[in-house]
């Protein structure tokens, strides 16, 4: 081995560019010409076509190697040899249940959304009974037990998103709980309660100031 070889490989072979007058290089914008690796303008557009339109920051990862190639199992499919968990990531082929959060949900200093609230909130916990749902076979919140910064900031967000309990006129459809959401946290015991309200058949539950 040779005393002075680099300690890091350094790939400084020439890249293969889509040339200045390749056909339609002119309508080409400049920036998506400098990122494809393409040769040619035609094998760039087939790459790109086959990318994702969303922000891989949003994406779910594999647990173990991290990556956002990863797939859902579909149920319907009965292999014998098939794993048990629902989901396989095609890059280091690990098998698993729980995706690892995206870049977006695990940057430091984040905290929950108003989204993350809902998400939260709504479980299987029974108001009235051990099925998980209430007397009308709702599925209804459980108080979550959240912080003193937490509590604030989905206080602050919910007054800017009023309008999201606006439009519903079907009373029928609708079931409320109340409860406080400070749970075990020290918040302002004066503030106002917090109402998870059911839309229609569906069943999604939005949060509201009352």
């Amino acid at each position: 081995m040779s005393a002075d070889r680099p300690d890091t490989f350094i790939d400084d072979r020439p890249r293969l560019r889509i040339p200045d007058d390749a056909p339609l290089r002119e309508i080409a914008p400049d920036d998506f010409v400098a990122r494809s690796p393409a040769s040619t303008l035609r094998e760039a557009l087939r790459i790109a076509e086959r990318q994702t339109s969303r922000d891989v920051d949003q994406l779910p990862r594999c647990p173990d190697c991290l990556s956002t190639q990863i797939r859902s199992k579909p149920g319907a499919l009965e292999m014998t040899h098939k794993r048990d968990e629902q989901f396989k990531c095609t890059n280091c082929g690990e098998h698993f249940d729980e995706p690892a959060p995206s870049r977006e949900e695990e940057r430091d200093g984040e905290q929950a959304t108003l989204t993350d609230v809902r998400r939260k909130a709504v479980t299987s916990q029974s108001a009235s009974g051990d099925d998980g749902t209430d007397a009308v076979g709702v599925s209804v919140p459980q108080t979550p037990t959240v912080s003193v910064d937490e509590c604030a900031r989905w206080r602050r967000e919910l007054r800017g998103a009023r309008s999201m309990a606006e439009g519903i006129d079907d009373k029928r459809s609708q079931q409320t709980l109340k409860f406080h959401v400070r749970g075990e946290c020290a918040c302002d015991s004066d503030e106002p309660a917090l109402t998870y309200e059911r839309r229609g058949a569906v069943g999604e539950w939005v949060v509201r100031d009352d």
